[in-house]
């Protein structure tokens, strides 16, 4: 995942919010899309914690 880091922030700001309505239940807005993903993927580690190695910038 860290290698395609780049590509994910640039598809968070293009998706369509309809998608994140859809599959997360909650409208996300384009610049606070990758901060929600890592408090939901953090949730759901067990034992590596995406937070503490993804989108550190």
């Amino acid at each position: 995942m860290k290698l395609i880091e780049s590509e994910m922030k640039e598809a968070a700001l293009r998706m369509d919010d309809a998608l994140f309505v859809e599959y997360w239940g909650e409208s996300v807005p384009p610049e606070k899309r990758i901060k929600r993903w890592l408090e939901k993927a953090d949730e759901l580690a067990t034992e590596w914690v995406p937070s503490k190695s993804l989108f550190l910038e």
